[in-house]
């Protein structure tokens, strides 16, 4: 074994069937991030081809970054099911659009409707693995934790595929990862990753303090500190959302399929990239890439098989894939025939509030002979200036064919701008009755915004207590509800503080009025047309009130400004995922009275023309000062 496959296995941890019955891969690669990857995986074409340059919450208005995967791109699912194949998906399914995740669908870019005809998992980027508030069985989110204390997700989807592949798929591809270790827990590692992606850093002192005894427990939402990651990346540098070094994009593969690969256990040194695995697999099929499905003329594969490198003729082979670029929030590289130009990585990935729309110009390249250097550690630019320039142009010839252009460096800003939703547009949101479910991408926002709760209950003989609504959960959200008979308003600052209005009394037999109003300190998302975040997490004052007497008051110094806990829904009636305070309650959490109407209002920060005068003068001052 060479030192190549040496520290691959030992950062992969490769040991099953596929490593030992079949062909390792030393130099396979992701686009560094898991949606793009997985777009790239189940297609055969470069993640900005297919609309993910990165997730689909992260989605902008622009072709490559879209995150509308569309028809002309059929997936390997679609292509082997019209060809006579059983085609499933177990896991992650973070690859349709947000804002098409609720439980109505449109279900055309769920799994199912991709041409996977099972589908159990969770949507979005990551799910609790006690109580996965967003999984689902084909089309409908279940909830098989709800009086099943021993259940675990990752048991669970194990079964489940065990079960479906006992009947069928000898062809095995085993991937270590779509993307490298992530170092999103901060230096210091965070309790909460949640926090995280809303800029706050958890002190040591406080995470030894508050979370020690409960780390790994369904009652943290962990994550490792850089060090841990930067190590398990090793011998590569750098992590996930870097494009550019191979700590983000190179991935421990190994294929098996003991009828034809005849090398078990043999070693291939061959560059290859996610996109080749739909053409290696149609190869192996012996299906020819379909020019039409369903009557739409279909994109060409990008891809190139990996076929032949099963054969042990072909060990040393040169490599057939000989230009790949690579990028990721402005952060890229090229690679050709053994050589990478890489751009100088200039926004750590734990840094959440990075620079946006830097200038392509000021981008300083490395440069790296691959023969020489496997790991990028010697940097090759100054002794040789004319091959860097022609890897750099080569990067923008390719930027322009897959539709990576225009390049944006935002990361925050990102998250929080406007997107298609059956909630966009609309300020006013009127339920009744239990409606649970709702994902967050199709819920209607309450951040950096000021907004006004208003329920209509009766409450029967003997009282009455449950969830009046709630987005988000135990790691940061928001909840309304009747505790002991008593109105209650709760914000879950991500898990490091919880600001409660509640009322002194308990609610009396019959008809009320319950009300939360909140007014908002800060301009908002107003403020991102400006890039200036300023205007978002800031402070508010929260009112709570019975049949219109206030009855609880007070001011939140800072509130959320990015995102709440993305693995929660919004519940109306009750609670599907985790509570906003354990100590108050378990889900679901039913109200236990009459819901007749809940009202949502909406009141979004707008610019003033003296806002705007004021916010581009402190731009001016701000890039005049550095």
């Amino acid at each position: 074994m060479d030192a190549r496959t040496y520290q691959r296995g030992a950062r992969t941890g490769c040991a099953g069937v596929a490593c030992h019955r079949g062909l390792r891969y030393t130099n396979f690669h992701s686009t560094a991030l898991c949606s793009p990857t997985r777009a790239a995986l189940i297609t055969g074409r470069n993640h900005h081809s297919t609309g993910f340059g990165v997730i689909s919450e992260q989605a902008t208005g622009y072709p490559g970054y879209n995150s509308i995967l569309t028809q002309d791109k059929a997936t390997i699912g679609k292509v082997l099911k019209d060809n006579g194949y059983r085609t499933s998906w177990f896991g992650k399914n973070h690859n349709t659009p947000s804002f098409e995740s609720s439980q109505i669908g449109p279900f055309d870019r769920w799994p199912t409707g991709m041409g996977f005809e099972y589908f159990y998992g969770f949507m979005g980027g990551d799910t609790n693995q006690w109580e996965p508030a967003n999984l689902a069985r084909n089309t409908t989110y279940i909830y098989p934790f709800v009086g099943n204390p021993g259940y675990n997700l990752t048991t669970a989807m194990a079964e489940e595929a065990i079960a479906y592949m006992n009947q069928v798929n000898t062809l095995i591809i085993y991937i270590s990862g779509d993307n490298g270790s992530s170092a999103e827990g901060t230096l210091n590692g965070t309790p909460n990753e949640v926090a995280m992606f809303n800029g706050i850093d958890v002190p040591v002192e406080a995470q030894l303090k508050n979370f020690y005894a409960i780390w790994g427990t369904d009652k943290t939402y962990n994550h490792m500190a850089v060090p841990w990651s930067w190590a398990f990346d090793s011998p590569f540098s750098w992590t996930k959302q870097v494009a550019s070094h191979f700590g983000g994009v190179r991935q421990g593969t190994a294929i098996s399929w003991p009828k034809v690969i005849t090398d078990k256990g043999g070693i291939r040194h061959q560059f290859h990239h996610v996109i080749d695995i739909v053409p290696t697999i149609l190869e192996a099929a012996r299906i020819r890439s379909p020019k039409v499905v369903d009557g739409i003329p279909q994109s060409p594969i990008e891809g190139v098989s990996m076929a032949y490198t099963f054969d042990k003729a072909n060990a040393k082979a040169a490599s057939r894939h000989k230009t790949q670029y690579f990028e990721m929030m402005a952060d890229r590289a090229l690679y050709q025939d053994g050589w990478i130009a890489s751009t100088k990585v200039i926004r750590p990935p734990w840094v959440t509030f990075g620079p946006a729309n830097l200038d392509p110009a000021s981008m300083e390249w490395e440069l790296y002979d691959l023969n020489k250097d496997w790991t990028q550690s010697e940097n090759v630019a100054a002794r040789y200036p004319p091959k860097l320039k022609r890897l750099q142009d080569q990067f923008w010839v390719e930027a322009k064919k897959y539709n990576v252009l225009p390049l944006d460096a935002s990361v925050a800003t990102r998250l929080v701008v406007p997107r298609p939703s059956i909630a966009a547009g609309r300020n006013v949101f009127t339920y009744a009755g239990e409606f649970t479910g709702t994902p967050n991408g199709v819920a209607p926002s309450i951040l950096n915004a000021s907004y006004n709760f208003k329920a209509e209950v009766e409450v029967p003989q003997g009282g009455a207590e449950g969830m009046i609504v709630t987005q988000g959960g135990r790691f940061g959200g928001y909840g309304f509800y009747v505790l002991k008979g008593k109105p209650v308003f709760l914000w879950n600052l991500v898990d490091l503080q919880r600001i409660r209005w509640e009322g002194a009394e308990a609610l009396s037999p019959g008809k009320h009025t319950l009300e939360f109003d909140f007014k908002y300190d800060g301009l908002g998302i107003a403020t991102l047309a400006f890039n200036n975040l300023s205007g978002i997490g800031r402070s508010g004052t929260g009112v709570l009130k019975v049949d219109g007497k206030e009855v609880a008051g007070q001011k939140m110094d800072r509130t959320l400004p990015l995102i709440l806990q993305w693995d929660e829904n919004f519940d109306v009636g009750a609670d599907t995922g985790t509570p906003v305070n354990d100590a108050d309650y378990q889900v679901p959490f039913r109200f236990t009275g009459k819901l007749n109407k809940l009202t949502l209002t909406i009141d979004r920060p707008k610019l003033t023309p003296e806002d705007e005068k004021r916010l581009m003068a402190a731009q001016r001052n701000n890039k005049t000062s550095e």
